[in-house]
């Protein structure tokens, strides 16, 4: 495992012109953010500077610069350790702890080798969106982020292009239970940190979670396309799709995996297995 830490770079590249700074900066990176702007924004690299309206490198800057000072890269460096000592991965990777385009807390992806990618000037804001300190949110981000590095070796999906409904909710509560297994608590409010939901957030979803399942269970063998992946997969910084929480696909693949883990089955088993076999697990020992 490598750890690549860009603010040094983003120093050197930092001038008054945001497109300028942004030019120098992905030169420099330009294997780790291709992947992203193709599998995640669905952009071509050149039309990232769409994105720079929303960007300040400076704050960005002084934000990557709070993580460092708040002990956020030895955190990152411990959450990794424990995590590679769970469950091991099939192949020796990266980690890239960069500053993006705003958007970004973290991704696993593969280029000439696989690589996880963390946006630093999302620090703050994924501890807002939980409910934590930024530095807490990282338990959940790090893991989180291990956990799909892992499943896509196994299993091929490093896109969600082309993948089901149920391929992703799996995905995604695999990745949200890891973080809950690595610090041995199953609880509910550690589930609801995970996914990032504040106390009304899931409570609905608890109300709610017969009714939300069945929705899941129903698109299952269904391909994602942009308006199921709003409904119940993207993360809006609202908090809420249409009066309800957003990314309830996360919390029904969550509820499996976590009634599996409950029931006795290994994480490191449930991250290697086909999605199907999952539901079919649930179906038979849980439901």
């Amino acid at each position: 495992m490598r750890i690549v830490l860009g603010v040094r770079e983003l120093r050197e590249c930092l001038t008054d012109s945001e497109e300028d700074t942004w030019e120098c900066y992905y030169s420099k990176f330009k294997h780790v953010f291709d992947p992203i702007f193709e599998n995640i924004y669905r952009i071509k690299p050149e039309e990232a500077r769409e994105l720079l309206k929303h960007v300040d490198f400076r704050i960005s800057l002084e934000i990557a610069e709070r993580f460092l000072k708040d002990g956020g890269l030895e955190k990152v460096e411990s959450l990794l350790e424990r995590s590679v000592e769970l469950c091991p991965p099939k192949e020796d990777f990266d980690v890239y702890l960069l500053v993006g385009l705003n958007g970004i807390g973290g991704t696993a992806k593969k280029a000439n080798k696989p690589y996880i990618f963390l946006g630093l000037e999302m620090y703050e804001a994924l501890g807002r969106l939980s409910g934590t300190s930024a530095l807490e949110a990282l338990d959940y981000l790090v893991p989180h982020e291990y956990a799909h590095l892992v499943r896509s070796e196994h299993l091929g999906e490093w896109s969600v292009e082309g993948l089901t409904v149920g391929e992703l909710a799996v995905h995604e509560g695999i990745a949200t239970l890891f973080p809950l297994v690595l610090k041995d608590d199953l609880s509910l409010e550690e589930l609801r940190k995970s996914i990032g939901y504040n106390e009304v957030q899931i409570n609905y979803a608890l109300k709610h979670k017969d009714e939300i399942i069945n929705e899941i269970l129903a698109l299952w063998d269904v391909e994602l396309d942009e308006e199921i992946s709003k409904r119940y997969f993207l993360t809006n910084f609202k908090g809420n799709i249409g009066g309800r929480p957003h990314i309830l696909g996360y919390f029904v693949g969550s509820w499996i995996v976590l009634n599996l883990l409950k029931a006795g089955f290994v994480i490191c088993e449930l991250i290697k297995m086909p999605s199907d076999e999952i539901l079919t697990l649930y179906l038979e020992v849980v439901r």
